[in-house]
């Protein structure tokens, strides 16, 4: 099988798993995950060992995403640009996974189960240093943790609500409110990358 076969496979699966556990909760079978990725259910097995690191690798990859979003460098934007596309980022991925997190019981943004740890360790070590950039650059408050504004956009669920909300977070932590805003319009404004 080619590797870009296998990926499309990987993708197909992680987004069926998603679906199937919002729909149907995560007692799913493997069988019905397998249908609405529309491969069988030995390419499951091919690539995950069992059901449970199947549900696990949803949150992996968000958080792998996430990851490497913070880690690309930096172009001409600044810090504060690519942690507000974070935040919108991260927003719309918890908004499209509503259901998968509400059925797994998944408290985003709090400490991790070990199978997520690694990559959100690492994302939270990546937006801890655009974060001390964007503090030294004055564009956040000092008394702000990154730790707390993940948190309160994992809370954020409801999409036609995300705008305002995400608007109040982004205000909340920026030295000049209205920079942070014209950011958060221009990300808003783009399509959804749809990370799954």
């Amino acid at each position: 099988m080619a590797r870009s076969d296998a990926a499309e496979n990987v993708s197909r699966l992680l987004r069926a798993a998603r679906d199937a556990v919002a729909a149907d909760g995560p007692g799913v079978g493997v069988r019905v995950i397998a249908e609405r990725a529309e491969v069988g259910v030995s390419t499951l097995y091919r690539h995950f060992p069992d059901k449970g690191s199947l549900i696990d690798a949803v949150s992996v990859h968000r958080w792998a995403t996430m990851d490497g979003l913070a880690r690309r460098p930096l172009a001409r934007e600044g810090s504060l640009s690519r942690i507000v596309l974070l935040l919108d980022t991260f927003s719309r991925m918890v908004s499209a996974d509503h259901g998968f997190i509400e059925s797994t019981g998944i408290r985003v943004g709090r400490l991790p189960a070990a199978a997520i740890r690694g990559p959100k360790t690492a994302f939270d070590e990546a937006l801890a240093g655009l974060w001390v950039r964007a503090q030294q650059e004055g564009q956040v408050h000092r008394y702000a943790d990154p730790r707390d504004l993940i948190e309160l956009t994992g809370a954020i669920r409801e999409r036609t609500r995300r705008p305002a909300q995400l608007r109040l977070l982004v205000q909340g932590v920026c030295v000049q409110p209205e920079a942070g805003t014209a950011l958060l319009t221009d990300s808003l404004r783009a399509p959804d990358p749809g990370y799954l």
